[in-house]
């Protein structure tokens, strides 16, 4: 959970944290720099997760291959109203 757990939150990137007021972009993560909201955020997660008792994966999907979505049919013409 987590990559590494809390002890590694400020080197693993495993959690952002964006003032999408200021930065809708998303180009600041304060996840480092306001280390106070981040976990207060993150406890609030993870509190409502057990609550819901949300399934969290251990592992990853065996099946997944990142290629093998959905194909287009080729390329959609848009007409004036669209």
């Amino acid at each position: 959970m987590l990559d590494g757990g809390r002890e590694k939150l400020t080197t693993n990137n495993a959690v952002e944290l964006y003032n999408l007021k200021y930065d809708t972009g998303e180009r600041n993560n304060l996840a480092n720099s306001d280390a106070e909201k981040r976990d207060e955020l993150l406890d609030d997660l993870l509190a409502w997760q057990k609550s819901i008792n949300a399934p969290i994966l251990t592992q990853a999907n065996s099946k997944y291959s990142p290629g093998a979505g959905p194909k287009s049919k080729g390329k959609r013409k848009l007409s004036k109203n669209q």
